[in-house]
Order: structure tokens, then sequence, then C-alpha cells
């Protein structure tokens, strides 16, 4: 099976992205829509926000209240993002493209519509059962189902391939964010330094 699409299509099916070049971009996607929600509330005057500072000390509710806070405040960046550029940077750079069947575009009602399934259904609102959720969309993937939040809006994401050279800057992008998000003094939580 190939890492770009999967092999069975039907001459009028656009080839289906697997999974891991599906979880890696949305993962790129979701890094990005942190930082940008991040550096809006790190200009923001510390007197506007004077109770998170006190609140994001206790880890638990860290937890508990910013993760889903920060992710579904991601998940319209995340929209805006696909709205303003036809595409998110993460699926652009992997060649990936949400497809709804009549091959109209996704409008940002729709692709919100869809990210809020996702946090659903894919992340679980970002509470701890989050890798039972995604290890099963990834099964579903891998028996060439789609997932549930592509299932119930009717859609899917398709993949072109790629060059190596558009992999490798893929991969140190992500590892650019990955460290950036590490370094930076941001004002809220990120999901994964908790």
């Amino acid at each position: 099976m190939n890492d770009e699409a999967q092999a069975l299509t039907t001459p009028t099916e656009k080839p289906k992205a697997l999974t891991w070049p599906r979880f890696f971009a949305r993962h790129f996607d979701l890094m990005i829509a942190y930082l940008l929600l991040s550096c809006i509330l790190y200009i923001s005057p510390d007197n506007f926000f004077p109770a998170i500072n006190e609140l994001k000390k206790n880890i638990w509710i860290r937890f508990l209240l910013f993760c889903p806070l920060n992710t579904g405040a991601a998940i319209v960046i995340d929209a805006i993002i696909y709205r303003l550029f036809g595409n998110t940077p993460g699926k652009a750079l992997l060649n990936l493209k949400v497809h709804k069947p009549d091959d109209v575009k996704p409008s940002f009602s729709f692709y919100l519509k869809r990210n809020v399934y996702m946090w659903v259904y894919g992340f679980a609102f970002d509470l701890p059962i989050f890798f039972v959720t995604w290890m099963y969309q990834a099964k579903r993937l891998e028996d060439g189902k789609k997932t549930t939040y592509d299932e119930k809006l009717n859609c899917s994401v398709a993949a072109q391939p790629i060059s190596m050279s558009r992999k490798l800057l893929f991969i140190c992008l992500f590892i650019l964010l990955e460290v950036g998000s590490e370094v930076l003094p941001l004002p809220l939580p990120l999901p994964w330094l908790i």
C-alpha cells in the first residue's frame, strides 16, 4: 500500500488519504492554530485575563479546562484558515484535500462542523480517552471506511502523491513547530505541553 494514497479506487473516486498523513496534517494544523491563539492572547493586556494567570497554575484545571477550550478555539481558527486559503497548511503540504461528493468546495460552516465532529469523535473533547477515539478512527480508515465525522457529513479526504523534498519540508516545519512550542513563552498551555 502506497503512503500517499490507497491503491483501490474507482476511476471516479479520488485516492483516499491514509491514516498517518491525515494525523500529522491535523496535528500540524492544530499546532499552527494553537500558536496563533497564543499569540493573540500574548499581545492582549494581562489585565483582560487576570483570572487565567491564576487558573493555569493548577495542573488539573489546565488539563480539564484549558485543553478543551484551546482545542475549541483552535478548530475555529483552523476553519478560518481553511476559508481564507482554501486548505489548511498541513493538508496543503501533504497534498490532502477535503472533498464533498458533489465536488463543491466545502464552506466555512461545513468545515467548522467537520472540525467540531472531529473534536467530538476523533479527539473526545481532549479528555483522557482521546487515544481510544483516535485508534477507533484509525482502524476505520485502515478497514477502508470513512472516519465517523467524515461519514456523518458525507465527505472524504483525498490524497495526491508528493515529492520527497515536500515530505522533508513538512518534517522540518513540523519539528520547528514542535520545538518552537516548547521554547516560546506562550500565555496558555498547549495540550501537548501538559
